[in-house]
């Protein structure tokens, strides 16, 4: 007992064989040759998990700083608009939403504090949700499968200008401002190096379904903040600018009530690439990409739950929200908080399937218990 070593109490080992109760046998099986078009070669579940997951933090980064842009734009005009004020404190409103940080808090801040708040959004990667912490998060993940990575992406990767540094509480607004575009820019270049130069392998499908499911639930958030809240009127410039389709709004307006087409253009239109209807059509085109256990017959959970989220979308009636007495926030909150759960669970289940592993580890020796 006296020579009982074991990892669990602390020690190291090196070299370690463990015997097998019985001769191993001389033929191997060999894997099954994979189907055309699929990746050789089996995608480990880390790997699988670490690209989906640098999917969801780059989309996640990338919301927050195109929502910090459209918040820091009337904070650095000399001359604000009359309107700028309410516009402004539901900006700041959802990008607390967005970046997990307490609304109330932050639009009930003085205005010249506002700077040091986003200045910490941007630099502190100890605040869950930041923009620091979500490309600290990201480059983690994308550290774990840096040899499947193209060289465009690691080149973009190394020379990103997004190391943390410590707050300046003297942080003028338009440094703020150049700082979050230069982020920005810099990750929707990596985004595009992502998705024009990996190999469209079963790893690429996990990366741009964590994406499409993020993105998704990214909309859902801003456009409960900025359209569904009863203590102000609905932003709908806000929302198109966030899903960078005003240029599109401007054309078509002309021809519908501007609820309408501006719903559509945010929720149905497949032609809008931040749209929720493109987001839902990616997501079950990845998931027939992906390795599943079902018959061909039957759809899995994950796809059942993408079926939902899709049918919902299909069968929706503009109407349903839209009348006499303008937009009817409480139908369209409860319409986006259902796709919310819904992309919550695909992506809880998508894990529980290709992620964790079939059965928990356990150790092979038990540490003797101490004598009495």
């Amino acid at each position: 007992d006296t020579l009982f070593i074991s990892n669990q109490a602390g020690a190291m080992g090196k070299d370690v064989w463990v015997l097998a109760s019985e001769p191993e046998p001389e033929t191997m099986q060999l894997p099954a040759t994979p189907p055309a078009g699929m990746a050789h070669g089996e995608l480990p579940r880390r790997a699988a998990e670490n690209l989906f997951w640098a999917g969801r933090y780059l989309e996640r980064a990338i919301a927050a700083l195109r929502l910090l842009r459209l918040t820091l734009d009337p904070l650095a005009d000399s001359m604000p608009a009359p309107w700028t004020t309410q516009r402004l404190q539901a900006l700041v409103q959802t990008l607390g939403r967005l970046t997990a940080n307490h609304p109330g808090a932050a639009t009930q801040a003085a205005p010249e504090t506002l700077p040091h708040r986003f200045l910490d959004l941007l630099t502190d990667a100890q605040h869950p949700g930041g923009v620091a912490f979500n490309l600290q998060a990201l480059g983690q993940a994308t550290e774990a499968v840096r040899e499947r990575l193209p060289e465009d992406a690691l080149h973009l990767l190394t020379d990103a200008p997004w190391p943390p540094t410590p707050a300046d509480p003297s942080e003028p607004v338009e440094r703020l401002a150049v700082t979050s575009q230069r982020q920005l820019q810099a990750l929707l270049a990596l985004a595009g190096a992502l998705h024009d130069a990996l190999e469209h392998d079963t790893g690429w499908h996990f990366l741009e379904l964590g994406r499409c499911i993020e993105r998704g639930q990214n909309l859902g958030v801003v456009l409960r903040s900025l359209l569904c809240d009863a203590a102000s009127p609905p932003r709908l410039d806000a929302a198109l600018a966030f899903c960078d389709a005003m240029p599109a709004f401007r054309r078509h307006r002309q021809q519908r009530p501007e609820t309408t087409v501006a719903l559509e253009l945010l929720l149905l239109d497949q032609r809008q690439p931040r749209s929720l209807a493109a987001q839902l059509r990616a997501i079950e085109t990845h998931l027939a990409a992906l390795p599943h256990g079902s018959d061909g017959v039957r759809l899995d959970t994950a796809g059942r739950l993408a079926l939902e989220a899709t049918s919902r979308l299909r069968l929706l009636d503009l109407t349903t929200f839209t009348g006499d007495q303008g937009l009817d926030a409480a139908a369209l909150d409860q319409f986006l908080a259902r796709g919310e759960y819904l992309l919550r669970a695909l992506s809880d289940t998508v894990a529980s399937i290709h992620f964790q592993t079939p059965a928990a580890p356990h150790p092979l020796l038990h540490v003797p218990a101490d004598p009495p």
